[in-house]
């Protein structure tokens, strides 16, 4: 059977202003803010005691929605490392006690730092602790912001602040890396005011003298093996528009088996006149709902 095919651009909104500004958009239509729900914190702390090694990695790229698939064009955002280390079954309960109790337990947004370029070194540190298990368990550790986002391969579970423990994992993340990778010490705490001014968190809310605008879309190619399962429907693609106008960073809230590949390839090249606060552009994220239908 053959189908017609036809691709439709719904209006983007901005996070936090979706629902005065989705236009046509309904916001039942749109999906829970990635990274805004969390598992519950007990049964995952037992869980995480019960787990007996774990590795250390030294990483770079986006700390926004580590876990979130970014496509091929997406490939310099997403978290990678570039040096592993493995630990004993010792240092991963201790690891866990530390990180875990106590904490302030919360949303994966609460926690997302700023991203590192795996172009260039940073002095500033980002590292993944690995915890092994059925499925692995992700701690992405940002000291600058004395916080963590805890997830799977594919969904968020939280995030838990270090609070005063950040010498002390600091530390204990030291001594498993050789001393050609260590760093200086644990670096201030970040001040992210200035930032502001410039740039929207994931979730921030703001007033926007005016949303970006697509100012150039690239239509998505819609896959033959979605066409031949009949797979249709709307991929919901987070993606951070720069100051400039291009996109900066991108990923699926929701995955759609066959169409999340040809939605984020197609927004990886879209570009915007920017959002524009106080007369000035800002980056922000904006939620683009890429919708792919069979008739």
């Amino acid at each position: 059977m053959r189908h017609a095919v036809r691709r439709e651009f719904a209006p983007i909104t901005a996070l936090g202003l979706l629902i005065a500004l989705a236009g046509p958009v309904p916001a039942s239509e749109v999906p829970e803010r990635v990274g805004a729900e969390k598992v519950s914190f007990d049964p995952l702390f037992r869980r995480l005691t019960r787990l007996t090694h774990a590795s250390v990695s030294v990483a770079c790229g986006s700390s926004v929605a580590p876990w979130a698939y970014r496509g091929t064009r997406g490939h310099s955002t997403a978290l990678r490392s570039s040096l592993t280390v493995e630990a004993d079954e010792a240092w991963t309960r201790r690891f866990v006690r530390a990180l875990m109790r106590p904490a302030v337990w919360d949303s994966a947004l609460r926690c997302q730092g700023s991203s590192r370029s795996c172009e260039e070194d940073s002095l500033t540190p980002m590292v993944v602790v690995t915890v092994r298990g059925r499925p692995d368990v992700y701690v992405l550790l940002l000291f600058e912001d004395r916080c963590s986002v805890v997830f799977e391969a594919d969904r968020a579970l939280g995030s838990a602040s270090m609070g005063d423990r950040a010498d002390s994992l600091f530390e204990m993340v030291q001594q498993l890396l050789p001393e050609s990778a260590r760093w200086r010490g644990v670096p201030p705490t970040a001040v992210d005011s200035a930032a502001g001014d410039t740039s929207l968190a994931l979730g921030q809310y703001a007033d926007l003298d005016s949303l970006p605008e697509s100012i150039h879309k690239v239509p998505p190619i819609y896959p033959t093996r979605a066409r031949e399962d009949a797979a249709q429907g709307t991929v919901w693609v987070q993606a951070r528009i720069g100051r400039d106008g291009t996109v900066k960073d991108a990923f699926v809230v929701h995955p759609m088996p066959y169409l999340d590949n040809a939605a984020l390839d197609a927004v990886w090249q879209w570009t915007f006149r920017p959002a524009i606060r106080r007369g000035e552009p800002i980056t922000v994220w904006v939620m683009i709902p890429v919708k792919f239908t069979l008739h």
